[in-house]
Order: C-alpha cells, then sequence, then structure tokens
C-alpha cells in the first residue's frame, strides 16, 4: 500500500469514498453535497495547515485516505493536530492501511511542532474496533462527544 500526499487528480475519487463514508456513518441523514466535499478537498491539499493523504494499491486504485489539519489551542499558542476524517474502502478494510495513514498524519503533525495529536471518531462505524486500534497505537480516550437533535 502506498501512502501519498493527496493531488487535484484524486478529488473525485476521494468524493466517491467520502460518500460511501458519509452514507454508512451516523450522519447518512443529513445532506451530502459533492460539490462542497469536492471544493474542501482542493482546499485541504492546497493549504500547508492541512493534511490531506491517500492509500493507493499497487495498481494505483485510491482504497483510503486521511485529512486533518494544525490550529493552535483556543487558549494559548501552542499546536493541536485533529482529524478531519479517516475512510478505508469497506472493501478494503483490516489491513495495515489505517494505521499507514495514521502513522503519516502523526508525523505530518510532528513536523509541524504540534504539541498533540487528536484524532476522534463520530461516524459509529465499528467504534470498539477503532478505539482498540487508536488505543494499540498509544492513543487514550479522554473525554465525550454529546449528541442531540433539535
Amino acid at each position: 500500500m502506498n501512502i501519498q500526499p493527496a493531488t487535484e487528480k484524486d478529488i473525485p475519487e476521494m468524493v466517491r469514498l467520502g460518500s460511501l463514508m458519509h452514507e454508512e456513518s451516523a450522519y447518512n441523514k443529513f445532506d451530502f453535497d459533492l460539490d462542497k466535499v469536492a471544493r474542501n478537498f482542493a482546499f485541504w491539499i492546497n493549504n500547508p495547515d492541512y493534511f490531506a493523504v491517500v492509500a493507493k494499491d499497487d495498481s494505483g486504485e485510491l482504497v483510503g485516505g486521511y485529512c486533518g489539519y494544525v490550529t493552535e489551542y483556543f487558549f494559548g499558542k501552542d499546536l493541536i493536530a485533529c482529524d478531519l476524517g479517516l475512510f478505508i474502502d469497506p472493501k478494503r478494510r483490516g489491513g495495515m492501511t489505517a494505521i499507514k495513514l495514521i502513522k503519516a498524519f502523526e508525523d505530518w503533525a510532528a513536523s509541524k511542532g504540534v504539541k498533540e495529536v487528536c484524532p476522534g471518531t463520530t461516524t459509529m462505524v465499528a467504534p470498539e474496533r477503532t478505539s482498540r486500534m487508536y488505543e494499540l497505537l498509544g492513543y487514550k480516550v479522554v473525554g465525550s462527544i454529546f449528541k442531540k437533535e433539535v
């Protein structure tokens, strides 16, 4: 599996995978705007404070991706890296792809001088398995997210 920076040529396939992610997630009852998602990917690809990488198999097929960003904590100038999304094509899960994408994010974040890397998961797709994976990589559960429909 090859992990590489996303390019604008990857955007249509990233949008397709994003659509799959949306369909299987807890967000599937909300609007998914293909054009907006494509614009967001273009912004993330071209902005140095954002991280956008893809995983491609040996034939060049895009099978996953990871996007995130670096920002200052709201209370000071130290930097934190947060994710926007990690997704692997459902037919390609179970290998090392997610771990390779996470490691690439960690390396990128370290190169930016962050104090912490703080990924999250709110899609409700295999939450226990996802938590175990992050914990095996040295992450700790530090809080909760609450939702209420209005």
